[in-house]
């Protein structure tokens, strides 16, 4: 806490202390910085973290809107290719799913 008070302004920092939150079982105090995040500067990084905060928290839908958001700014994402596959295909959208999959590969 002591570093994001003093450097609470760096885009790096509060992701990385978003992400902290996320991690220790804390996503919901995670979502607001990762929002925050992903309004002002809107990277593929940024929708991922926002997607897999909402993913940690059960709320599929939104998982699935900032992964296709953060798709669209970084298309090569392996990490959020597989993610969003693995939504899919738990949705019965295999063939959708399969070419998430495929792309994540």
């Amino acid at each position: 806490m002591k570093v994001l008070r003093l450097a609470g302004s760096s885009p790096l920092i509060q992701n990385n202390s978003a992400f902290i939150l996320q991690q220790s079982g804390y996503p919901a105090k995670a979502v607001p910085m990762f929002k925050y995040l992903q309004q002002k500067y809107n990277t593929g990084d940024f929708n991922n973290n926002l997607a897999q905060c909402y993913l940690s928290l059960g709320d599929i839908d939104e998982a699935k809107k900032y992964f296709r958001i953060g798709l669209t700014k970084d298309p090569h994402s392996s990490e959020m290719h597989g993610a969003l596959g693995l939504i899919l295909s738990e949705e019965g959208n295999l063939s959708e799913a399969l070419a998430h999959i495929s792309e994540s590969l």
